[in-house]
């Protein structure tokens, strides 16, 4: 079992995605902002080098070097932690790529989030408590990674990647669940169901409500006599896409050959819950494109190389 987090160590709302530790100061941030504009005006530009309207938009190449700067300097040594973790947990040979891409896309939109406030329903308000602020951040630690806290049989649920959640009696609320994805697809739309998100969300309050050691697990002030988390009633999902996702039944991948298979009138369905979604605010894009986010992780992925490379 897991060594369970205390109150202390919980995930902090704006920094919700799981990161192994690092060491610190292992690229000095000159260093880094050097390497991160050598990815702007190399990568970026040869992988969009057919898209004249990208060479011609400042402002966004602007705001993707922002985005790119304002990673974490030791970025290259936690994603390298990231894919050990990820052999030491899989018993089968993976795609390294495929992979390190969806956790680049989440360190790429927490980096935009920061600086762009992509997910202003995330933002807390300034006058709760800090006692209330370090309760909901433990909640959204735990709901992002239940095995962190000891609930090692909760660990294989589809959990989003960020939550928000607001204070109200003595209740904490759970409003809105956010999760990144780089392709749309049967699973997507499996997630999205009341068998997916909502479904895993429930398993795990219905778990910690129930709770008579809460402190064991680094839950104070939650379980029986805190507490309670509670599901919105008018609870909603959203997602966020890269900025050149299509919202079509030709883009849906139709995820053939696994539980999630769509057929044609699925496939239409969903895309048409999609532009809802997106009318409504629910389906964001983000400052990068699909192959903007492959180029960033075959970046990464060289760099990781070379570290590994020094290291003998």
């Amino acid at each position: 079992m897991a060594e369970p987090f205390t109150p202390e160590q919980a995930i902090t709302q704006k920094n919700l995605w799981d990161k192994p530790p690092v060491k610190s100061g292992i690229l000095e941030r000159r260093k880094f902002g050097g390497l991160m504009d050598r990815l702007v005006d190399v990568n970026l530009r040869d992988v969009n080098a057919r898209d004249p309207e990208y060479g011609q938009d400042k402002e966004l190449i602007r705001r993707q070097r922002r985005i790119l700067h304002q990673l974490s300097p030791n970025i290259i040594e936690e994603l390298h932690g990231h894919l050990q973790a990820a052999h030491n947990e899989q018993w089968h040979e993976f795609n390294e790529k495929l992979m390190l891409k969806g956790e680049v896309f989440e360190r790429l939109l927490e980096a935009e989030d920061q600086l762009y406030d992509l997910f202003p329903e995330t933002i807390r308000p300034e006058e709760e408590t800090e006692d209330k602020q370090r309760v909901g951040e433990t909640i959204l630690g735990l709901m992002q990674n239940p095995g962190r806290f000891g609930f090692d049989d909760m660990d294989s649920l589809s959990n989003p990647d960020l939550f928000s959640i607001r204070f109200e009696g003595d209740s904490y609320i759970i409003e809105t669940s956010i999760e990144a994805k780089t392709h749309l697809d049967g699973r997507t739309r499996h997630q999205l169901s009341d068998m997916g998100f909502r479904r895993a969300i429930n398993i795990i309050l219905d778990k910690i409500n129930s709770l008579e050691d809460s402190s064991k697990h680094g839950l104070d002030g939650l379980g029986i006599g805190g507490h309670a988390i509670r599901l919105s009633d008018k609870y909603k999902q959203s997602i966020t896409v890269p900025r050149n996702t299509q919202i079509t039944p030709n883009s849906i991948g139709r995820s053939f050959g696994t539980k999630y298979a769509m057929n044609n009138e699925q496939t239409d369905r969903f895309s048409r819950d999609l532009q809802e979604m997106e009318s409504q605010g629910l389906l964001k894009k983000a400052c990068f494109s699909n192959e903007d986010i492959g180029a960033i992780t075959d970046f990464f992925l060289d760099e990781i190389n070379k570290l590994v490379e020094a290291q003998k």
